[in-house]
Formats: C-alpha cells, sequence, structure tokens
C-alpha cells in the first residue's frame, strides 16, 4: 500500500476494488477527525455548511480504539451486531411518520443498483440515491456500503437505508418473517399530516426548539419542510426578495441590518434541524 499511496484523493482511493480486496469500509458515527477549516482544495462555505458544520466529534482516545478493536478481523461479531438492529427495526412505518416517534429504529429500502466506477460507488446527480441524498443530506456517493446498507440518524431516529435485492435487504425480511419492508421514493414527503398547531417567529438567534418552548410547545421538524416555500413564508413576515440558500437556521429571514442579505426571506436546502441558529436571522418555527 505504501509504495501505491496517492499524491492525492487517498479516500477515493482506498475504497477502489482493487485495493479493498473484498473488504469493507467501516466507520465511528462519532468521528475522530476534523476538518482544519471551511475551506480547502474541494471544500467551500457551501459545501461545509451543508455536509460538515453539524458533524459530532469526539476527543476520547479509548474509544477510538476501542472501536478499532471491536471491527479488527471481526466480522462475525459487527454482523451479530448488525442483527440485533434488524431485529429492532420497524419495516411498515411511512417515512411522513417518522415525527411521531422518538429513539426508533426505521428500516426502508430503495431501488437504485449504484454502478460501479474505476474508484468508487459512482452515481450521477439524478440517480434516484443521488436524490434520496440530498433529502436526507448525505454524501452522493457510497462512502459506507455494508451489503447494501445505509444507515444514519436522521432526528431522534436511526434509519436503515437498504438496496433492493441486497444481502441486508434480504436479512430483514428474514428476520420479520418474510414481511416486505417498506420502500422509499425520492420526492417522498417528510412532512406530517395535518398542519402545526402555531408558527412562531423566534428571535434573533434563536433555535426553533427554544422559540416553541416558550409557548409550551414543541418544534416539529418535520413541519420545516410545509415553510421552506417563498409563498408559504410571506404569509407570516414581509417578504420583499425570497432566496434560496442553505444552513441549520432556515427557513428564516435575515435581520441584521449590516449584513449583505438583509431584508431577504432564504429558503433551505439543506438537512431541516430544529436546534439550527444564526446570529444574523429569524426563524419560522412550526410548533405543536
Amino acid at each position: 500500500w505504501i509504495r501505491n499511496w496517492p499524491d492525492s484523493h487517498w479516500d477515493h482511493w482506498i475504497r477502489d476494488p482493487n485495493n479493498r480486496k473484498g473488504r469493507e469500509c467501516v466507520y465511528p458515527e462519532v468521528s475522530r477527525n476534523r476538518n482544519v477549516g471551511r475551506k480547502g482544495e474541494h471544500v467551500d462555505d457551501k459545501f461545509y455548511n451543508r455536509f460538515l458544520s453539524s458533524i459530532e466529534h469526539t476527543e476520547d482516545v479509548e474509544s477510538a480504539l476501542s472501536l478499532y478493536d471491536a471491527v479488527k478481523g471481526e466480522k462475525t461479531a459487527y454482523n451479530e451486531e448488525l442483527g440485533k438492529i434488524f431485529q429492532v427495526a420497524n419495516i411498515s412505518t411511512p417515512v411522513r411518520e417518522l415525527e411521531r416517534h422518538r429513539n426508533g429504529v426505521f428500516a426502508y429500502y430503495f431501488d437504485d443498483a449504484p454502478r460501479r466506477g474505476s474508484h468508487v460507488w459512482e452515481t450521477h446527480e439524478n440517480d434516484p440515491w443521488a436524490k434520496l441524498a440530498r433529502e436526507f443530506g448525505l454524501w452522493h456517493e457510497f462512502r459506507a456500503f455494508r451489503q447494501g446498507l445505509v444507515r444514519f440518524w436522521h432526528g431522534d431516529n436511526y434509519l436503515l437505508l437498504v438496496q433492493k435485492g441486497s444481502p441486508a435487504h434480504q436479512a430483514l425480511q428474514l428476520m420479520h418473517g418474510g414481511d416486505e419492508v417498506m420502500r422509499i421514493t425520492p420526492g417522498e414527503s417528510m412532512a406530517p399530516a395535518g398542519p402545526p398547531k402555531r408558527i412562531v417567529i423566534g428571535a434573533q438567534q434563536e433555535s426553533c426548539t427554544d422559540a416553541c418552548r416558550r409557548h409550551k410547545m414543541r418544534c416539529s421538524e418535520g413541519h420545516l419542510v410545509t415553510l421552506n416555500d417563498c409563498d408559504e413564508m410571506r404569509k407570516y413576515i414581509q417578504c420583499e426578495v425570497c432566496e434560496t440558500n442553505g444552513g441549520g437556521d432556515l427557513p428564516a429571514k435575515v435581520v441584521a441590518r449590516d449584513h449583505s442579505n438583509y431584508g431577504k426571506c432564504l429558503t433551505n436546502t439543506h438537512p431541516f434541524s430544529c436546534d439550527g441558529t444564526h446570529k444574523v436571522t429569524r426563524r419560522f418555527c412550526p410548533c405543536v
């Protein structure tokens, strides 16, 4: 490996099937490394805000080493742990109902068959997986793909997305008595049924979590999707200019007079969050 180590794009190189030799890439759910800055050869502010700004990190070296020991040559133990997760997974909950649940495990299958490129599982921006990834705020390529499984936290729930017909898909159905796993498709509504109880305009730099709590309610993350529309935002506040942007504090209005976007309402292209804040915006908050 040392002799062939590339000068750049080492992460693509290490996932090359010729280098992996049948092995799979695993990673800690709480990252042990971080970007040294917001800008670099392939990173700018937009990229950083979309994919990196919300990542949690750990400084716990001992837990990092224990992860290495746990997966080092221990495929059986790793598969057993996945089996336990599969057993408790709910396979029949519509995506739009996820907002009603907390700390659950939910599984869905998707139709996309990723195309193998020369170095990675390559996808086109219009492929079904790439569209799904954008909806969940994930990277459009498969960076850690275990036997057809991609797993991640979405809000307060743990999601399992399995490729149709993959070993992971088959294992899920087998563990649930042959029952079919619910299908997920790009563009499927992430918003829960029914309107929020109240729309609250948060204070400057206030999260929707705190804004709704002031009214003895809680923020409904799923309903942020329905508020993410210029016409919808204009029902609650004056928006002479409305543009698309990206950030965990959106949709919102820029109210800081010294900011270049002052007075603009901004819709969101990034993952939605009730906890996001920004020092120059007031948020549109759906409370239930």
